[in-house]
Protein backbone atom coordinates (compact mmCIF):
# COMPACT_ATOMS: atom_id res chain seq x y z
CA UNK A 1 0.00 0.00 0.00
CA UNK A 2 1.59 3.53 -0.16
CA UNK A 3 0.99 6.32 1.57
CA UNK A 4 -1.31 8.30 -0.28
CA UNK A 5 -3.15 4.67 0.29
CA UNK A 6 -2.60 4.68 3.63
CA UNK A 7 -3.67 8.05 4.39
CA UNK A 8 -6.89 7.70 2.32
CA UNK A 9 -7.36 4.40 4.14
CA UNK A 10 -6.61 5.84 7.99
CA UNK A 11 -8.98 8.58 6.60
CA UNK A 12 -11.70 6.48 6.18
CA UNK A 13 -11.39 4.40 9.89
CA UNK A 14 -11.07 7.42 11.87
CA UNK A 15 -14.21 8.83 10.02
CA UNK A 16 -16.20 5.61 10.30
CA UNK A 17 -16.94 6.77 13.98
CA UNK A 18 -18.89 9.51 12.75
CA UNK A 19 -20.71 7.29 10.99
CA UNK A 20 -21.34 5.19 13.19
CA UNK A 21 -22.48 8.31 15.04
CA UNK A 22 -24.86 8.88 12.36
CA UNK A 23 -26.41 5.90 12.60
CA UNK A 24 -26.79 5.57 16.20
CA UNK A 25 -28.71 9.04 15.79
CA UNK A 26 -31.14 7.27 13.04
CA UNK A 27 -31.78 4.69 15.62
CA UNK A 28 -32.41 6.78 18.23
CA UNK A 29 -34.90 9.23 16.27
CA UNK A 30 -36.35 6.60 14.77
CA UNK A 31 -36.04 7.61 11.05
CA UNK A 32 -35.99 4.39 9.67
CA UNK A 33 -39.72 3.52 11.13
CA UNK A 34 -40.86 6.98 10.16
CA UNK A 35 -39.55 6.41 6.59
CA UNK A 36 -41.37 2.60 6.09
CA UNK A 37 -43.18 2.00 2.77
CA UNK A 38 -43.26 6.03 2.06
CA UNK A 39 -40.97 8.70 0.54
CA UNK A 40 -41.21 11.92 2.93
CA UNK A 41 -40.00 14.95 3.35
CA UNK A 42 -38.20 17.34 6.21
CA UNK A 43 -41.33 18.67 6.87
CA UNK A 44 -42.85 15.71 7.52
CA UNK A 45 -40.30 13.97 9.25
CA UNK A 46 -39.46 17.32 11.58
CA UNK A 47 -42.83 17.32 12.73
CA UNK A 48 -42.98 13.34 13.50
CA UNK A 49 -39.90 13.82 15.52
CA UNK A 50 -40.29 16.79 16.66
CA UNK A 51 -36.90 18.56 14.97
CA UNK A 52 -35.26 21.49 13.77
CA UNK A 53 -35.75 21.49 10.10
CA UNK A 54 -32.77 22.65 8.46
CA UNK A 55 -30.83 20.81 10.63
CA UNK A 56 -32.72 17.71 10.33
CA UNK A 57 -32.19 18.39 6.13
CA UNK A 58 -28.41 18.82 6.93
CA UNK A 59 -28.53 15.20 8.50
CA UNK A 60 -30.84 13.41 5.89
CA UNK A 61 -28.25 14.60 3.48
CA UNK A 62 -25.29 12.97 5.69
CA UNK A 63 -27.47 9.77 5.58
CA UNK A 64 -27.62 9.99 2.25
CA UNK A 65 -23.76 9.81 1.59
CA UNK A 66 -23.14 6.87 3.61
CA UNK A 67 -26.40 5.14 1.72
CA UNK A 68 -28.53 4.64 4.80
CA UNK A 69 -30.98 6.84 2.90
CA UNK A 70 -31.57 7.82 -0.23
CA UNK A 71 -33.05 11.12 -1.61
CA UNK A 72 -35.38 11.62 -4.49
CA UNK A 73 -34.82 14.85 -7.24
CA UNK A 74 -37.74 16.13 -5.19
CA UNK A 75 -35.86 15.57 -2.25
CA UNK A 76 -38.01 13.07 -0.34
CA UNK A 77 -36.14 10.30 1.34
CA UNK A 78 -36.53 6.71 1.64
CA UNK A 79 -34.71 3.84 3.14
CA UNK A 80 -32.17 1.98 1.36
CA UNK A 81 -31.57 -1.77 1.83
CA UNK A 82 -28.64 -0.72 4.88
CA UNK A 83 -31.27 1.15 6.17
CA UNK A 84 -34.26 -1.18 6.38
CA UNK A 85 -32.09 -2.59 8.60
CA UNK A 86 -32.62 -0.25 11.13
CA UNK A 87 -36.37 -0.50 11.09
CA UNK A 88 -37.74 -1.44 14.77
CA UNK A 89 -40.45 -4.30 13.09
CA UNK A 90 -38.18 -6.01 10.77
CA UNK A 91 -36.72 -9.62 10.88
CA UNK A 92 -32.91 -9.14 11.21
CA UNK A 93 -33.30 -5.59 12.77
CA UNK A 94 -29.83 -4.08 14.15
CA UNK A 95 -31.49 -1.35 15.94
CA UNK A 96 -31.37 -3.05 18.97
CA UNK A 97 -27.47 -4.07 18.23
CA UNK A 98 -26.56 -0.51 17.37
CA UNK A 99 -28.16 0.94 20.74
CA UNK A 100 -26.49 -1.68 22.89
CA UNK A 101 -23.41 -0.84 21.47
CA UNK A 102 -24.00 2.79 22.11
CA UNK A 103 -25.31 2.54 25.38
CA UNK A 104 -23.95 4.79 28.13
CA UNK A 105 -21.91 1.88 30.04
CA UNK A 106 -20.17 0.66 26.35
CA UNK A 107 -19.54 4.32 25.04
CA UNK A 108 -17.78 5.32 28.38
CA UNK A 109 -15.70 1.86 28.23
CA UNK A 110 -14.34 2.35 24.79
CA UNK A 111 -13.37 6.45 26.04
CA UNK A 112 -10.90 4.85 28.97
CA UNK A 113 -9.17 1.88 26.22
CA UNK A 114 -6.34 4.28 26.51
CA UNK A 115 -6.40 4.10 30.19
CA UNK A 116 -6.68 0.12 30.32
CA UNK A 117 -3.82 0.01 27.77
CA UNK A 118 -2.07 2.11 30.58
CA UNK A 119 -2.48 0.47 33.42
CA UNK A 120 -4.58 -3.28 32.87
CA UNK A 121 -7.67 -1.65 34.59
CA UNK A 122 -10.53 -3.06 32.79
CA UNK A 123 -12.03 0.06 31.14
CA UNK A 124 -15.80 -0.48 32.41
CA UNK A 125 -14.09 -0.50 36.40
CA UNK A 126 -12.63 2.86 35.27
CA UNK A 127 -15.87 4.19 34.36
CA UNK A 128 -17.55 2.27 36.83
CA UNK A 129 -18.20 5.38 39.43
CA UNK A 130 -19.35 7.73 36.50
CA UNK A 131 -22.23 5.09 35.66
CA UNK A 132 -23.47 4.51 38.99
CA UNK A 133 -23.87 7.77 39.77
CA UNK A 134 -25.31 8.79 36.61
CA UNK A 135 -28.21 6.26 38.07
CA UNK A 136 -31.70 6.95 38.99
Amino acid sequence: MTAPDASIELMRLVTGAWAARLVHTVVELGIADHLAGTPRGVDFLAAQICAHAPSLARFLRALTAIDVLHESEERLYSVTPLGVTLRSNMPGSMRAWVLLAFSDDQGTAWQALSHAVRTGELAFRHYEPRIASNGP
